[in-house]
């Protein structure tokens, strides 16, 4: 199952290439975090947990790639926040991540 976002008419964002979202990985993510103790329901916990595992990713792409400078690692994130507002805000089908019955 993919999710593509819609550009919203943006001629630019028409030569975007959208990747295959695997929806298992981010469930399996989610479902670790909930066991490991994070209450999902407390958002400013969890926003700033996210936060952390974004600064993270962030990091270990600056590491494979020293290059990479502060302008661009900030437009990084603010893609990824920027996707992540489209996604709530839109009509796609998202997981639940329910706490499972296991």
């Amino acid at each position: 199952m993919s999710e593509e976002p819609t550009n919203g008419g943006d001629d630019a964002a028409d030569d975007v290439d959208f990747m295959e979202i695997d929806w298992e990985v981010l469930e399996a993510a989610v479902g670790a975090m909930a066991d490991a103790g994070l209450d999902l329901s407390d958002h400013e916990s969890a926003s700033e947990h996210l936060a952390v595992l974004l600064a993270s990713l962030l990091r270990r792409i600056r590491t494979e790639d020293p290059d990479t400078d502060e302008e661009e690692l900030s437009e990084l994130a603010a893609e990824v926040a920027a996707m992540a507002v489209e996604l709530a805000l839109g009509e796609d089908e998202l997981p639940s991540f329910e706490a499972s019955e296991d």
